[in-house]
């Protein structure tokens, strides 16, 4: 049972830094991009979330983060592929699976191979797309570690070590992040961090060790989850 707890809270910590299912009204809706300046003002300030005395409050800080994201819409944003395809995030009329990496986070490694069996089952009804934090140049040397229908797009500029900022998509909350978008582009859930395998002591004192398939069957469980969840959503949307 501890094993399993701390697996869960791990998903969410060892990052770099590491539903609602009501319709908004037209004259109500709030885009993802208007809503950055206050991501970094909640961002910046940790210390009016989290106490460190506390362990309980640990996930205060991204809580407050996730609060401000769920229920925003997201823009029509234009991305370059790594084959120089153009891809739009209002092309398609299939929900949207945003995920945001980087190649040097050990997480992010330990996650592929959940994402790519999450593609494999679910790629007829949800768009797959990764951000990655890396250039072009570096991406292409990864693509064969992806699934071929997951639509990898590379960073164009330089930026901080948890952030991407790509065609006006600006991400901050470090790596793995994952975003979960309804096909009518509104953000419902957000995934921040992913399990790896490691050894470590319990706050208790205790020795723990998460195995290389633990590691990946908690990353499997998580991410099923998550579009299992997408997919009920957007079928109440759907039947509206």
């Amino acid at each position: 049972m501890l094993k399993t707890y701390i697996l869960f809270i791990l998903a969410f910590l060892f990052s770099v830094n590491c539903i609602s299912q009501e319709e908004s009204p037209s004259d109500s809706i709030v885009f993802f991009s208007s809503i950055s300046d206050t991501l970094l003002s909640i961002y910046l300030n940790p210390t009016k979330y989290v106490r460190m005395d506390d362990p309980s409050t640990h996930m205060d800080h991204h809580e407050a983060l996730f609060d401000v994201i769920k229920g925003t819409y997201l823009d029509s944003f234009e991305f370059s592929t790594i084959d120089n395809k153009r891809y739009s995030t209002s092309q398609s009329n299939k929900p949207i699976f945003l995920h945001v990496t980087a190649s040097w986070c050990r997480p992010c490694k330990a996650e592929i191979p959940s994402l790519n069996k999450i593609v494999e089952q679910y790629q007829d009804r949800v768009e797959f797309v990764t951000l990655f934090w890396d250039d072009r140049e570096r991406v292409e040397r990864l693509s064969k570690e992806y699934h071929s229908k997951m639509i990898l797009i590379p960073s164009l500029t330089s930026k901080g070590p948890s952030e991407v900022i790509i065609a006006g998509f600006e991400h901050i909350l470090g790596f793995p992040t994952s975003y979960v978008v309804l096909s009518n582009r509104k953000i419902v859930d957000v995934q921040l961090g992913a399990s790896a395998p490691m050894n470590f002591m319990s706050p208790e004192g205790e020795s723990i060790t998460v195995t290389k398939e633990e590691a990946e069957k908690a990353n499997d469980d998580i991410l099923k989850d998550l579009i299992e969840n997408l997919l009920i959503s957007d079928k109440h949307l759907l039947s509206k």
